[in-house]
């Protein structure tokens, strides 16, 4: 196989991945994408004794030294690491129903030439058409006003979706607005997803809207 169409595959794979273990926690995926290619998680790295992060505990300003990328947490939320593999850090308010997660994957041996744009203007690798119909099962529910676009996030092209879904729980039932954004900048594959009540989200847009804006893309420490 030519080996930017592997890479292709691979970094296909990698988005795939951290897709699922952004909506599903202790959910088991058949038949997922070989794993082969990726690097130990951040949770799994024997990190050596060295400083790789820092959660400033006023301001919840987050740092990842090692993954390259900082995060402005609203102030009144909690925080927290997360319960999958590869979910770096997640912050919220439980009562709200809001919660916002970061999740990495580092891939070996990708070439620089590979963008996340071109791979999802490739039709026959089918990334949207997969999203469409994996997404569904994920939330186990059927989404609607599912809207993707190309945009720029720390001024990386990066993919947006959005789309909304119905949780219940018992007798409740309300309605959610799901955003996640996909970066890639080598060698790591960034998942930034957000969900909000819509009735919060509704009520004032520009606020979860920008809180993208909050994430940084930074040089990693080597």
């Amino acid at each position: 196989m030519n080996k930017k169409i592997r890479n292709s595959y691979i970094l296909f794979a990698g988005l795939i991945i951290i897709t699922i273990v952004l909506f599903v926690q202790k959910s088991q995926v058949n038949n997922s994408p070989d794993t082969s290619d990726f690097e130990p998680s951040f949770k799994e790295s024997n990190l050596h004794g060295n400083k790789i992060e820092h959660l400033d505990s006023t301001s919840l300003v987050y740092s990842n030294f090692k993954y390259g990328f900082a995060m402005d947490f609203p102030n009144n939320w909690s925080v927290d690491r997360g319960v999958s593999e590869h979910n770096i850090i997640r912050a919220g308010q439980i009562d709200s129903a809001i919660s916002f997660s970061i999740n990495v994957i580092e891939i070996s041996d990708m070439e620089s030439d590979i963008d996340i744009w071109t791979l999802w203007d490739n039709k026959a690798m089918g990334l949207e058409a997969n999203y469409r119909s994996m997404l569904p099962k994920l939330v186990n529910s059927n989404i609607y006003n599912f809207s993707p676009r190309k945009v720029y996030v720390s001024n990386r092209e990066a993919i947006e979706i959005r789309f909304n879904y119905f949780v219940r729980e018992v007798d409740v039932e309300h309605e959610m607005q799901c955003l996640f954004y996909s970066i890639y900048k080598i060698p790591f594959t960034y998942t930034i997803g957000m969900h909000i009540p819509k009735i919060f989200y509704e009520y004032n847009p520009d606020r979860y809207d920008y809180m993208i804006n909050n994430f940084v893309l930074m040089k990693p420490n080597k």
